[in-house]
């Protein structure tokens, strides 16, 4: 297997070689995170991008228009506290990592009554939800597609094995002038709901892949490429056949 010559070529053995520590690694990811929570653009094009997912076509007709109240990616950094290669069904990266902090976003909305008739009533309601604590291992592969594939393509999946902890910090306020503070049933169900979500996206067996640019130009590209090429260059052969003076103003 294609697996077993690589290792082999390199000389990892996955069975005795000891797990590794990225400390180098994780100063780099420090690095990028502080300029992403330092630059004001960033910040607002993603709180840009969450208005649009809270108000777009998934807005559910019992809520008021969502209000961001606040956004913030936090102030600590994820460690990566060991990393080795195992063979699942692929030469696997496992990173085992550590994230404790408040990435914590807050919004104002109302849940409407829409009964005997539409918005006979609105309830207010305040959430700040926090990720106070983010661990696990994230797997990291190449995978091709299978190669009876239209078109065969190369790419990396990341996912997150399944002995992942998620923790959350959810505050609420309800009503108008008697309210209702940090509603236990509330924070129960948006807790399982978040971590239904991520299970579904991105906990294996479910990942996200990320193509791989063939570095000499993607095939079909260059198809698509030569096929402009051949026009162009017989348009101009039979530009040169025409008289002069049929195409000269």
């Amino acid at each position: 297997a294609t697996e077993h010559h690589v290792l082999s070529k390199i000389g990892y053995n996955v069975q005795a070689h000891s797990p590794e520590t990225c400390d180098w690694l994780n100063v780099l990811v420090a690095q990028a995170i502080t300029k992403y929570r330092t630059d004001p653009g960033f910040n607002n094009r993603i709180v840009t991008i969450l208005d649009d997912v809270f108000n777009g076509h998934l807005h559910p007709g019992v809520l008021g228009p969502v209000h961001i109240t606040e956004f913030s990616l936090g102030d600590e950094f994820p460690v990566i506290t060991s990393s080795s290669m195992r063979i699942a069904e692929h030469l696997r990266a496992e990173v085992n990592f550590e994230f404790h902090d408040q990435i914590t976003l807050g919004i104002d909305t109302q849940v409407l009554v829409n009964w005997p008739k539409p918005c006979i009533a609105a309830l207010p309601v305040s959430l700040s939800v926090s990720v106070v604590k983010f661990s696990g291992t994230l797997a990291i592969e190449f995978v091709e597609s299978p190669p009876d594939t239209l078109t065969p393509e190369t790419y990396i999946s990341f996912s997150i094995l399944d002995d992942f902890e998620l923790a959350f910090d959810i505050h609420s306020l309800l009503g108008h002038r008697t309210k209702v503070k940090d509603l236990p049933k509330l924070t129960a169900m948006i807790t399982t709901k978040l971590r239904n979500v991520f299970a579904t996206e991105l906990v294996y067996p479910n990942f996200k892949k990320m193509r791989v640019p063939m570095l000499w130009g993607d095939a079909r590209e260059e198809e698509a490429v030569a096929e402009v090429k051949e026009e162009l260059e017989t348009l101009v052969e039979e530009l040169k056949r025409v008289p002069a003076r049929e195409y000269t103003m």
